[in-house]
């Protein structure tokens, strides 16, 4: 019956996940400052409610992201301080119930303002201490309207 799981900090592996297996009723899920990889977010799949996730300073690559694209249910997404690329953003526009996005600090350029473009049900986007620039943010602000976004 477990909802919320805070894992932050601990040294929880990629392939200790598996665990998380038999908690369908999961959604919530703090994996910050823990040395899971791409490999490891592959176990995320088998848990059906989960709408909140933080990877906030995770070995988290591109790889990774494309797991996360298949995570429908997803509300709530944190990247901050993950070394991914603009490309990588790609698979996130299939999360069709993400409603807040935090990419805080991730080495971004304006380059993946087309792929955050399409997120068109995002509520909250924080692209601080990116390198997204005034034009992007502008590009970003009219493409999503209905967004609080922080820059």
């Amino acid at each position: 019956k477990l909802r919320r799981l805070d894992l932050r900090r601990l040294a929880v592996s990629g392939p200790g996940l598996i665990h998380l297996k038999d908690m369908a009723n999961l959604e919530s899920l703090d994996l910050g400052g823990t040395p899971v990889s791409d490999e490891g977010l592959v176990h995320l799949k088998a848990l059906p409610r989960l709408a909140s996730l933080n990877l906030m300073a995770t070995p988290l690559s591109d790889a990774g992201l494309a797991t996360l694209g298949e995570l429908g249910d997803l509300r709530t997404l944190i990247l901050r301080d993950v070394k991914i690329s603009d490309a990588g953003l790609s698979p996130l526009a299939a999360l069709a119930n993400l409603g807040r996005l935090e990419l805080r600090g991730v080495p971004l350029t304006d380059a993946c303002v087309p792929h955050l473009a399409r997120l068109r049900q995002l509520k909250e986007l924080d692209i601080s201490g990116t390198g997204i620039s005034a034009a992007g943010l502008a590009e970003l602000k009219k493409a999503l309207p209905r967004a609080k976004i922080v820059h």
